[in-house]
C-alpha cells in the first residue's frame, strides 16, 4: 500500500512539473538565422552579432556579443534590438548569459510598446563571471523607467499588449579588450 501511494505521489509531482513548464516556451534560441540588429542611439557603443557554438545553454547556438570600441567618446553600455509583436502581460522574460569578465557587468532590457512606439527599461540586473543562467525580468512589476517618470524606475510597462521592439542592453565598467558576451535561451514565461 505504501508503494502505491508512493507511486501517486510521483505521478502528481510529475503531472504538477509539466504544467508549470507548459506556460513557458523559448521564444529565442538563435538556431535561424540572426535577426537581431545593433541599435544606433547616440548613448550606446558599437556591436556586431553572429551565431556561435562556442557557449551555448540550449540547442546548438548562441548569439555572439562583439563589443566595438570606439576610437573617440567610450560609452558604458551596447545594444541590440529585435523587432516582434508580442503580448507581455504577467509575462516574465527569462534568458541566459555568459559573461567571461569577473565584475562590473550587467543587462536590462528595453521595450518599444503601443501606438506611439514609447520606450521603457527594466532595472540592469548583475551578471557573475561565466554562466548566468535564469536571468529573469518581470513584467507585471512597477520598476520600467520611461520618459515620463523623468527616467525614475517607478513605472509599470505600458501597453504590454502591444509590444513592438525588445532591446537587451549590456552595461560594462571599463574598456576591457576583448569583450565578447553570449545571450542563449531566451523564454517567455506566464
Amino acid at each position: 500500500m505504501k508503494q502505491f501511494f508512493g507511486w501517486i505521489a510521483v505521478m502528481l509531482v510529475v503531472t504538477f512539473a509539466s504544467a508549470l513548464s507548459a506556460e513557458e516556451y523559448i521564444w529565442e534560441g538563435f538556431e535561424g538565422g540572426v535577426i537581431w540588429v545593433p541599435v544606433e542611439w547616440e548613448n550606446t557603443g558599437g556591436a556586431e552579432l553572429s551565431k556561435s557554438s562556442d557557449q551555448v545553454s540550449e540547442g546548438k547556438n548562441a548569439l555572439k556579443v562583439d563589443i566595438i570600441e570606439e576610437s573617440e567618446d567610450w560609452r558604458e553600455k551596447i545594444g541590440f534590438s529585435r523587432e516582434d509583436y508580442l503580448n507581455l502581460e504577467g509575462t516574465k522574460i527569462i534568458m541566459d548569459i555568459y559573461c567571461p569578465y569577473p565584475f562590473g557587468y550587467s543587462v536590462s532590457l528595453g521595450f518599444d510598446s503601443g501606438p506611439e512606439w514609447t520606450y521603457y527599461e527594466t532595472p540592469r540586473v548583475a551578471l557573475s563571471q561565466g554562466w548566468n543562467k535564469n536571468v529573469t525580468f518581470d513584467m507585471t512589476k512597477n520598476d520600467f523607467k520611461c520618459k515620463a517618470t523623468d527616467w525614475q524606475y517607478n513605472q509599470k510597462l505600458g501597453d504590454q499588449n502591444s509590444v513592438k521592439k525588445i532591446h537587451v542592453l549590456i552595461y560594462r565598467p571599463a574598456k576591457l579588450e576583448p569583450q565578447v558576451v553570449y545571450v542563449d535561451n531566451i523564454r517567455l514565461s506566464k
